[in-house]
């Protein structure tokens, strides 16, 4: 990779951080929250399609994660659409269980250890 950028914000209701991917274009992003000491939420990821299946979803998890862990949150979670199956299927392989249903959406979490 280029160049991976860290944006680190303090709000009122807590912490936020972007995680940018770019090697000329923007490849991608990752966006993490955290409004209580035991969650770190990813409100999003995205690629670009040229950069899709090439790993950086994972990559970007990854970063999340640690970025969770050094902020001693417990858990990590994030929303998917039920409909989405195969995005489902990509964070159960990296461990992530389904906690809660909120409409047309499943929580998922993850321990952070």
């Amino acid at each position: 990779m280029d160049s991976v950028k860290f944006h680190h914000n303090t709000w009122n209701w807590g912490e936020s951080w972007k995680v940018v991917i770019n090697e000329g274009d923007c490849l991608g992003e990752v966006s993490i929250q955290s409004e209580s000491p035991e969650e770190c939420f990813v409100s999003g990821i995205s690629t670009i399609p040229e950069a899709r299946r090439k790993g950086l979803a994972s990559f970007f998890l990854k970063i999340a994660e640690g970025i969770a862990a050094e902020h001693h949150c417990k858990y990590m979670a994030l929303y998917v659409e039920k409909e989405q199956k195969e995005n489902i299927a990509f964070y159960k392989k990296r461990g992530y269980v389904r906690h809660a249903e909120d409409g047309p959406w499943y929580e998922m979490r993850k321990t952070i250890e």
